[in-house]
């Protein structure tokens, strides 16, 4: 999640690289340290578009040509005009390289509104790609995107089954996603999450860990709340779900009593208030759940039980995390959002369209609803200051999340607390009403009907890359694959020559080059080098091969479940 706004003028950059007039030059556009110095602002696809295709518009960033991102265009000229001044402030070095830049500019951007990646002369050669490593095959491609897939199938107790899949790809390192797959021990009822952290990825661990087992806990009636309790004095119980865990995903070994300790207060707590008697809120528990948790998080962190765990715990409540998570029992799915991850539900109607409903709102800048609340929990003389630059306090962009106490505690708390650990004074400027970030998440519900296929939770990386009803195309056409692959029949003996016809051109598309084993990689797969249901594998191969430092300029961690109904 792009958090901070970060950015060096090119002065700077200059200063650093300029080594001469042709190793400058050369420097510039194709060392991948020039890369990840020169922070640039650049508008992700689909950021600011509502219309299906908005992800395959082009967007002209303010930055160098050196950087090639596979789905931005980048203007050369907006770089210089608008950071003319620092180059020329450096003297003929600088002025050399204004001019070489325009030189190479006019000679291989005929038309600098095009993408980089239609330029194969310059940047795409049979083996190396435009900073010189070697160029990834496609089975190289595969393997990478592969590495974290995760398919199961659940046998429920009524006897039916539910399966899912699920994938992630980081840009940062390490990656600050996280997700979360689990059954409700005491209940049949399926949980499932994405998580997407910023200022590091201890927050969004700390929840992935933690929120299900709340969420469990908040909705068992009494009667099992006190079974539950049972068991967790006996020993036989230590968390309230079942995970299904990759291999890859971490637990946190060393905080495992931390958590067990928190959550078995909870359920004391839960006990004590007796607000299990009648007929159950989900809606509400869900929110309880969240606001539980991140006040225990604070409480871990004011009062720490080691100095290892007060480290822990600082980590934890200094980061931050969104989160977007499903509650599935039996037809009723209900959805609970805190920041900007996504819930998109995959229906079909009868004559074989794929539409796509979103189960979540964001909570960021653009959601005028959530301004207005922001700004009416606070005075008058402060609205000007609470948003700007389409950020919290002109600092962080979601406005509802985990974590992230710096918008939260008191100053004074801060100051005691976070500045002897940070070094420095952390409290934002124009901090006057805290708190002024909450992790109360937005419920909705929604009964499953029959025209719904399949439910897509994903962070903001998938997000910002390819529509809600493009990802439900997509995972549409996956479905249509595998019956493509197990049916080798017309459906109906008797047919209409319209309906051959419309079957034909499904099958067709049905075994188009897309992959056949998971749909979430299927959806990451598109958002990296898609178009037109077909991949370049030129542009992926770039995107996944960029170093570590430079990744994070041009893509978020992505993070994606889809759940078949």
């Amino acid at each position: 999640m792009a958090v901070w706004s970060t950015s060096i003028s090119i002065s700077s950059f200059a200063r650093v690289h300029t080594v001469g007039k042709q190793n400058a030059i050369s420097t510039l556009i194709r060392s991948p340290v020039c890369s990840s110095r020169h922070r640039q602002q650049w508008k992700p696809c689909g950021s600011q578009n509502t219309g299906e295709n908005a992800h395959e518009q082009n967007y002209h960033s303010v930055s160098c040509r050196a950087f090639k991102c596979p789905t931005h265009c980048f203007s050369t000229s907006s770089a210089l005009n608008q950071r003319g001044r620092s180059f020329t402030s450096h003297g003929n070095t600088a002025g050399t390289m204004k001019q070489l830049l325009q030189q190479n500019r006019s000679r291989n951007h005929a038309n600098i509104h095009t993408p980089l990646a239609v330029h194969d002369n310059l940047y795409r050669s049979p083996s190396r790609n435009w900073f010189g490593h070697a160029r990834l095959t496609p089975e190289q491609v595969s393997e990478i995107l592969r590495k974290n897939e995760f398919a199961q199938t659940i046998k429920k107790q009524d006897g039916s089954y539910l399966n899912f899949v699920s994938n992630q790809v980081a840009s940062n390192n390490p990656i600050e996603d996280r997700r979360a797959k689990a059954k409700s021990h005491l209940s049949d009822a399926m949980l499932f999450g994405v998580f997407d952290g910023h200022r590091g990825p201890a927050c969004a661990q700390s929840i992935s860990e933690r929120l299900f087992n709340y969420i469990a806990a908040e909705l068992l009636p009494y009667q099992d709340l006190l079974q539950a309790q049972r068991l967790f004095d006996s020993g036989e119980l230590r968390e309230m779900v079942e995970w299904y865990h990759h291999p890859n995903d971490y637990t946190s070994q060393d905080r495992a009593y931390t958590y067990q300790k928190s959550l078995h207060r909870y359920l004391q707590d839960n006990l004590s208030v007796d607000s299990h008697e009648g007929e159950a809120d989900i809606a509400e528990d869900l929110i309880t759940a969240f606001e539980r948790l991140d006040k225990d998080l604070s409480m871990e962190a004011l009062t720490p039980s080691s100095a290892v765990m007060y480290d822990e715990a600082i980590h934890t409540v200094f980061s931050g995390a969104c989160a977007c998570i499903a509650y599935i029992d039996g037809s009723d799915l209900y959805i609970a959002n805190a920041g900007d991850c996504r819930a998109v539900l995959g229906s079909q109607d009868a004559d074989g369209f794929w539409f796509a409903k979103p189960l979540s709102i964001d909570h960021n800048a653009h959601n005028g609803d959530e301004i207005k609340r922001l700004k009416g929990m606070h005075p008058p003389n402060e609205s000007s200051t609470i948003i700007k630059n389409g950020r919290l306090l002109s600092e962080l962009v979601p406005l509802r999340a985990f974590g992230d106490v710096r918008y939260k505690w008191a100053a004074d708390t801060q100051r005691n607390v976070l500045n002897p650990w940070y070094g420095s004074d952390v409290v934002p400027r124009s901090y006057h009403t805290p708190p002024y970030l909450v992790a109360t998440p937005e419920v909705q519900h929604h009964v499953v009907k029959e025209t719904d296929k399949f439910l897509i939770l994903a962070t903001d990386g998938l997000w910002d890359c390819i529509t809600p009803q493009r990802a439900v195309s997509l995972v549409g056409d996956h479905l249509l694959l595998q019956r493509a692959k197990t049916s080798a029949s017309f459906e109906k003996r008797h047919m209409r020559l319209g309906e051959v016809k419309q079957q034909l051109v499904q099958r067709r598309d049905a075994l188009r080059p897309i992959d056949r084993i998971n749909a979430a990689t299927h959806l990451i797969r598109y958002a990296l080098g898609g178009s037109q249901n077909e991949f370049d594998h030129d542009r992926l191969a770039h995107t996944l091969s960029l170093p570590n430092d430079v990744a994070r300029q041009y893509r978020d961690d992505i993070t994606v479940i889809v759940v078949y109904f």
